[in-house]
């Protein structure tokens, strides 16, 4: 019976893309705030909760200026805050159809 064996060398190539090494996780474990995440919208409008709200309805209470004073003044009341976007609805006519578009209102936009 013969051991010798024969062995072929395979050359190594280098990976196309680099290899990264750090923790690159966007699952809802990872270690950034859910603040982090979100970006505040230049029409956002902040509303501190009344107290009257329960499951079943959303009651607003004083509003806000910022998102700092929201956070500032939810936090001193114990109570939570309110993030509001308002928009309009309007109908853009192309061709035989209609397409719903949804813009944003600032505050100071007419109705």
């Amino acid at each position: 019976m013969d051991s010798s064996a024969a062995v072929e060398e395979i050359p190594v190539s280098k990976p196309s893309k680099p290899i990264r090494r750090g923790r690159v996780s966007k699952e809802p474990g990872s270690r950034r705030s859910a603040g982090a995440r979100t970006k505040a919208g230049p029409r956002d409008r902040y509303f501190l909760a009344d107290g009257k709200s329960g499951e079943a309805h959303v009651s607003l209470g004083r509003e806000l200026a910022s998102d700092k004073e929201a956070i500032v003044a939810a936090f001193q009341e114990q109570t939570t805050f309110y993030v509001l976007n308002e928009f309009r609805v309007e109908a853009e006519f192309t061709g035989r159809g209609a397409e719903l578009v949804k813009k944003e209102i600032a505050k100071t936009d007419p109705q």
